[in-house]
């Protein structure tokens, strides 16, 4: 209810909790490290994650410009990559036709010998 009320103050918090989940993340990930078969690896992805946490609570105007900016960028390539994978499969996409072709006509609903539309469920 706060993000539709006050969305400024929504999206500060959501930035706030992804700082903590990186900081308390990291924190966890270099106490695994030594339990790992590439504990340098760990411990460096750890390190990683707690100082992107920490440069996100410094500078956390710029947090907020930044993350709704890669949110956004985030949407519109999630969007053109379901487009371009629904229009490549085929199934739903229309045949195109040559240029100047007429479209095929529609086929009409058959009608029974009275002149109305046959129920959906009658035969013949």
């Amino acid at each position: 209810m706060l993000v539709i009320v006050r969305p400024g103050a929504g999206l500060l918090a959501l930035v706030r909790i992804v700082g903590t989940y990186l900081v308390v993340g990291g924190v966890l990930q270099l106490a695994s490290a030594f339990s790992d078969a590439r504990p340098w690896l760990r411990a460096l992805l750890g390190l990683r994650d707690v100082m992107l946490g920490i440069l996100i609570f410094a500078i956390l105007d710029v947090s907020v410009v930044t993350f709704a900016l890669l949110f956004g960028i985030g949407l519109v390539a999630t969007a053109r990559s379901r487009s371009s994978r629904h229009s490549a499969c085929g199934a739903c996409a229309s045949p195109r036709r040559p240029a100047g072709a007429r479209p095929r006509p529609r086929a009409r609903p058959a009608r029974s010998r009275r002149g109305g539309l046959k129920p959906s469920g009658a035969g013949g």
